[in-house]
């Protein structure tokens, strides 16, 4: 992942440098389950058909899904 993500959290999306590492750290986790570089309602429909993110809390399922879309977004932003 590159730190230029990390970095327009912080400044795009003005989260503090501890909520823009949580970010990171989901779609991390996000790895463990479908590649969070697909095409978004590709990556979104891997996870939901994922049996182990199914055993997650709606809460960490919510903050993982998160974490994919702004990082989509961020790739939109960028490629543009």
């Amino acid at each position: 992942m590159k730190p230029e993500f990390f970095d327009w959290l912080k400044s795009t999306k003005k989260l503090t440098q501890q909520s823009a590492y949580d970010v990171v750290s989901r779609l991390r986790r996000v790895e463990g389950f479908c590649s969070p570089y697909s095409e978004l309602n590709i990556t979104l429909f891997r996870l939901n058909k994922s049996k182990n993110f199914a055993k997650l809390t709606v809460s960490v399922r919510s903050q993982l899904r998160r974490a994919v879309k702004l990082h989509h977004e961020y790739i939109a932003e960028s490629s543009s």
